[in-house]
């Protein structure tokens, strides 16, 4: 089996079939799910939390988007500060809208370090910046982590990216996460397009993370150097893709972004049926089912 296929089935997690694993449920939809040990310093917020054998739902007087959203932020803060998870180490104070499906209404919002402690689907963007070099051929711009993320620290990772916050667009996350990650101007904006997504569902000591990313690609100039704005960025690299291939092989590329650069890969055949007898089975691991993830039972 190629090396990328198998980092690809390592990132996508079957869901978790575990009898301890309870739904977590908002107006009788289910929208995530919830570990044993998060139930568990749940079931004490008994104004906020129902906590039963199966599943996690609210308490019915939180009627409202905003009952719902202030209670539960109250409870994740106490939990953050008792530092029952790790995830909350990385509270950052940006929320994420929680929903049953990107098309449904926000049911309430919640800080982004903790939707992967009831494994709520968290939609986000990328950018492949690349050149058609003269010399190299095709190449991606890659950025290096910043070693303070809370996540991949120090890992490659596409050009642009970030989570859509309480507010934003697809479209609109693209332009301000392309201005503060890599000075990526307006000039710039016409050349942006929209591919399509890649979707991931990712289990770890942290959480579940079934992740929805809207992909845009954009060719960019030979003369053109990103600088980065936020402070989130180490640095970047003008890197062939085939040597963007390299990077992920050895382990060194942002494993849940891993699926937006091999869909590059793919749609300008670099990965094609002929050169990868796994063809087949990699374009499957790209588009996982997350939008009715919790609606198949």
């Amino acid at each position: 089996m190629s090396k990328i296929l198998k980092i690809l089935r390592s990132i996508n997690t079957p869901y978790p079939q575990s009898k301890y694993y309870r739904k977590f449920i908002i107006d009788d939809v289910q929208i995530g799910l919830v570990r044993p040990e998060v139930a568990r310093e749940l079931q004490p917020y008994r104004d906020v939390f129902n906590v039963e054998e199966n599943q996690v739902s609210l308490n019915q007087n939180l009627d409202s988007y905003d009952k719902r959203s202030v209670a539960v932020e109250n409870v994740l803060k106490q939990l953050k500060v008792e530092d029952k998870f790790v995830a909350l180490k990385g509270w950052r104070n940006e929320c994420y809208e929680v929903r049953a499906s990107y098309d449904s209404k926000p049911l309430l919002k919640m800080d982004r370090s903790s939707t992967c402690l009831f494994g709520i689907k968290n939609y986000g963007i990328n950018v492949n910046g690349y050149v058609e070099h003269p010399v190299y051929g095709l190449c991606l711009w890659l950025q290096k982590r910043s070693e303070h993320k809370q996540r991949w620290a120090g890992y490659w990772d596409t050009i642009v990216g970030g989570g859509i916050s309480t507010g934003q667009t697809v479209l609109g996350t693209v332009y301000k996460e392309c201005v503060e990650e890599a000075s990526i101007g307006t000039e710039y904006h016409k050349n942006i397009v929209s591919v399509g997504t890649a979707s991931t569902f990712y289990e770890c000591e942290e959480g579940i993370f079934p992740d929805v990313a809207f992909v845009f690609d954009l060719a960019l100039p030979l003369d053109f150097v990103p600088k980065n704005v936020d402070g989130e960025v180490d640095s970047f690299k003008l890197v062939p893709v085939k040597d963007c291939l390299k990077i992920i092989e050895d382990g060194r590329f942002n494993k849940t972004i891993v699926c937006v650069a091999v869909d590059f890969c793919i749609r300008h055949s670099v990965i094609t049926p002929d050169n990868n007898p796994y063809y087949l089975g990699i374009v499957e691991m790209l588009h996982l089912e997350i939008e009715r993830l919790y609606q198949r039972e």
